[in-house]
């Protein structure tokens, strides 16, 4: 064996090495491509001796075909060669974008809901890559989903859809009635006390 493959008169039956594969025998190893994986025929990785070029399964990718499909982490999405989201079969990996979260890279990025915002599953907001929707705290308001939560100004509070007081996930500011106030945006509107006015 010189290592070069023989269509003729092999002398000695090699495995195939890592990133191709055989599913007869007959002929030279083939490429395993991306987004796919060697497997044993049985549907199992196969580092060498592979029959057969198995899809990368949902929350996993291969970029190269070699090795063994990899883990998509959380705030990501599989993606093909085009970078439109795939289930199954990802070549590449893809932050989720601003406005979208994946608690665990399996399936395509989730809208954060109006009244939410994305955060990196520490607490912080983040701009791209979220992996957790979080209601918006009392004193501040998403309209849609994008960005980071927006303070609720003074003489407003933050409300719901029917323009009543939430003290979390708020989807807008409004201003406080006649006869009452709010000096910093967070909770609910004041009375304001017989013998003064609001300013």
């Amino acid at each position: 064996g010189s290592g070069a493959y023989a269509s003729t008169g092999a002398v000695i039956a090699v495995d195939c090495a890592n990133g191709s594969y055989s599913t007869n025998g007959t002929g030279n190893c083939v490429d395993v491509p991306a987004g796919k994986r060697g497997e044993n025929g049985s549907g199992a990785y196969a580092s060498s001796g592979a029959v057969v070029a198995g899809v990368c399964g949902a929350g996993t990718y291969s970029t190269s075909g070699t090795g063994d499909c990899q883990d998509i982490p959380n705030g990501s999405r599989g993606v093909n060669v085009s970078t439109a989201y795939v289930a199954t079969g990802a070549v590449n990996i893809q932050s989720c974008p601003g406005g979208s979260y994946s608690t665990n890279g399996t399936g395509d990025c989730q809208d954060v809901p109006a009244g939410s915002r994305g955060e990196n599953g520490s607490g912080a907001y983040a701009s791209t890559g979220a992996v957790i929707a979080v209601a918006c705290a009392d004193g501040s308001y998403s309209t849609n989903g994008t960005g980071a939560c927006t303070d609720v100004p003074n003489g407003k509070y933050g409300a719901n859809t029917n323009d009543v007081y939430v003290s979390s996930g708020a989807v807008k500011a409004v201003a406080c009635p006649v006869g009452k106030y709010s000096t910093n945006g967070t909770g609910d509107c004041q009375d304001i006390p017989n013998g003064q006015r609001g300013e």
